[in-house]
């Protein structure tokens, strides 16, 4: 087993996405670190936006991306400490590749300045890359059946905690020209991406993100329904979707403005609710 590689991973996790670092602490010792390899490797490749100064360059830290992922379902895995975790991972859970192409190609669209252009290509986003994570987390906490059972459940959760994670980055994504916000819910607000960069929290810019943030909330209210019958195995898998109505509840508070206002809930806050959704086995 790759202890250098899992060392890194559960650092690179801890250091930077806490919410599943947190989560994972829930799932079995044998299970946890397999969970940090995949975190590890949704975040590397999320990363490729603000690690790069041009599109180029962006694409081309994808396609290395690629021909590991490639490379490693070969026999062949490249050398990196992510990659190196991941081999032992996908072998000891028998991982499908389709969900690690999805999510890198899906993280091309980050490298764009436009705006996704529907509410439709939005929704498919964020099943490509947060449902792709979940569902893969699922995979490794369960087994047979339970991973078929549980793939319409992944779908919707993974749609709902990348929906209130877009909308917590709102401010980070303006300032460096990107906008998740579908075009078509810009336009119907009338409101502009450039004026959104600016940072003017406007009434349009208000309108567009109350939407965004009641569409969050469907998914969250789907995603609840679907879990109800998911085995207590997985549930550290969908943990992080414990926090979306909290941190959604933060952003609904009249008066808040996302450029100005943090939206964080303190660590012992984000346990408690993840403790609860553990007890009660929902979210």
């Amino acid at each position: 087993m790759s202890k250098t590689g899992y060392n890194y991973c559960t650092d690179l996790v801890k250091q930077n996405d806490e919410d599943r670092y947190l989560s994972a602490l829930f799932s079995p010792n044998e299970k946890r670190l397999s969970l940090f390899a995949i975190y590890a490797f949704a975040f590397e490749v999320a990363q490729t936006r603000e690690r790069v100064r041009e599109p180029m360059l962006g694409e081309i830290r994808l396609q290395w991306w690629r021909e590991a992922i490639e490379g490693l379902y070969a026999g062949a895995p490249r050398r990196h400490e992510v990659v190196d975790a991941l081999a032992v991972t996908v072998e000891l859970d028998s991982l499908p590749r389709a969900y690690f192409d999805a999510l890198i190609d899906a993280h091309g669209t980050d490298l764009e300045n436009q705006p996704i252009a529907s509410e439709q290509d939005l929704l498919k986003y964020a099943h490509a890359t947060s449902s792709s994570v979940m569902n893969l987390a699922a995979m490794i906490l369960t087994e047979g059946e339970a991973r078929e059972n549980l793939k319409r459940a992944a779908h919707s959760a993974g749609v709902a905690w990348a929906l209130t994670g877009l909308l917590r980055a709102l401010p980070i994504h303006a300032a460096r020209g990107q906008c998740y916000i579908p075009q078509e819910t810009l336009s119907a607000c009338d409101i502009s991406v450039g004026e959104l960069s600016t940072g003017a929290w406007s009434a349009g810019a208000k309108k567009a993100f109350r939407e965004m943030i009641a569409l969050a909330q469907s998914w969250l209210d789907v995603a609840r329904q679907d879990l109800k019958q998911a085995p207590d195995a997985a549930l550290p898998a969908f943990l992080p979707l414990s926090l979306c109505a909290a941190y959604l509840r933060v952003m609904s508070r009249s008066g808040f403005d996302p450029f100005h206002q943090s939206t964080e809930i303190t660590l012992l806050g984000r346990q408690f609710r993840m403790i609860k959704a553990m007890v009660a086995g929902r979210y």
